[in-house]
């Protein structure tokens, strides 16, 4: 009898980013991730969400471009 194993592969990690930060802006986002017990990660990343949702639908109010 012939055994046949395929390569088990490790699934796929979401591509990663890394920022620097003012003190002050980390310890904004730490604080929000705290009240909504979340990681760094997970509440950086639905930050970034927001921000580029608000961009697609033209509300540029807080981020405009001089």
């Amino acid at each position: 009898m012939v055994l046949l194993s395929m390569p088990q592969t490790m699934p796929t990690k979401n591509p990663r980013v890394t920022a620097v930060l003012p003190p002050n802006l980390f310890e904004i986002i730490e604080k929000m991730a705290k009240t909504e017990e979340r990681s760094m990660s997970q509440m950086t990343a639905i930050l970034i969400r927001e921000a580029l949702s608000k961009r697609d639908t033209g509300d540029r109010t807080t981020a405009q471009k001089p």
